[in-house]
């Protein structure tokens, strides 16, 4: 027989509860006493970890420490040898790669509406008249840009021009047909043009997005696919990538000068209002 240490009566040995005043005499086991302060240092976090940093932050980190504290039934906490054998907790890995996403939707978005809301302008005109300038800058520089493009491609095998003359570098394919019945049939008339062949473009037609063309040369006419120009024309695309920038450049400079002569702009409130625009993604 012992004593119960709430009600001073005896009780049997083997005794779980106390018949008398019902309490349990069952000594808290030491798993429990740690998932108790397991419990107690998560709720600490969440109180605490909002003040410090941003709350889905916060938020992801404590369940991250749930899902990996959190002891099995029956189990003892052991986070050391649980994260050690992280390839064996599939379902943990699962969870928590979900939680962590969650968690960068709440942070990402936030993290550039605060960007934008702290940007503040300077130039003093409404933002209606910003917004309109800033179409126009983006529109100039559209405009440039296409304008560049087509008087100097940087990519010379997909921009051959139709009644242009080219001199090939490399030995490359001409094919009778552009879109033969018969390919197998096709592949045994296929010549082969020597290196430093000229010719010239008689016709573009596309297939798969991808021009192909009808070329006149000194072995006969066939049909050329640009991914066999790729790589001879570099002398020539070194060339107009320096002449597309130049030009480039100037355009933007005289869109620029037009922009701010009709919204009597200066210097610095162009400049302003461009890195408005980007900043908000206007």
């Amino acid at each position: 027989m012992k004593t119960c240490p709430f009600c001073a009566e005896e009780v049997h040995d083997k005794a779980v509860k106390c018949k008398h005043c019902q309490s349990s005499l069952v000594k808290p086991k030491q798993g429990d006493n740690k998932l108790l302060k397991a419990i107690l240092l998560i709720c600490g976090l969440l109180l605490l970890f909002p003040l410090f940093v941003p709350f889905p932050i916060a938020t992801t980190i404590v369940y991250l420490v749930l899902i990996w504290y959190f002891p099995r039934k029956n189990s003892k906490i052991d986070l050391k040898a649980r994260l050690r054998d992280w390839k064996h907790e599939w379902p943990r890995v699962i969870v928590s790669g979900l939680v962590i996403l969650i968690g960068l939707m709440f942070v990402l978005p936030n993290s550039v509406q605060e960007a934008t809301i702290e940007f503040e302008d300077t130039t003093g005109f409404p933002i209606e008249l910003r917004q309109e300038i800033f179409s126009k800058i983006e529109a100039a520089n559209d405009s440039a840009r296409e304008q560049a493009d087509e008087l100097y491609p940087t990519e010379m095998w997909l921009n051959l021009q139709v009644g242009e003359t080219y001199q090939i570098t490399e030995e490359t394919p001409l094919m009778s047909e552009y879109d033969p019945v018969d390919p197998i049939a096709a592949l045994s008339k296929i010549k082969q043009l020597p290196a430093f062949t000229s010719v010239t473009v008689l016709e573009i037609r596309y297939k798969n997005s991808q021009p192909w063309y009808r070329v006149s040369t000194s072995y006969g006419n066939g049909w050329i696919n640009s991914i066999a120009l790729l790589g001879q024309f570099t002398e020539e695309e070194k060339e107009n990538t320096e002449a597309n920038q130049e030009e480039f450049t100037r355009l933007i400079e005289e869109a620029e000068q037009e922009i701010k002569e009709e919204y009597e702009l200066n210097e610095e409130e162009y400049s302003s209002i461009w890195l408005e625009g980007v900043t908000k993604n206007w």
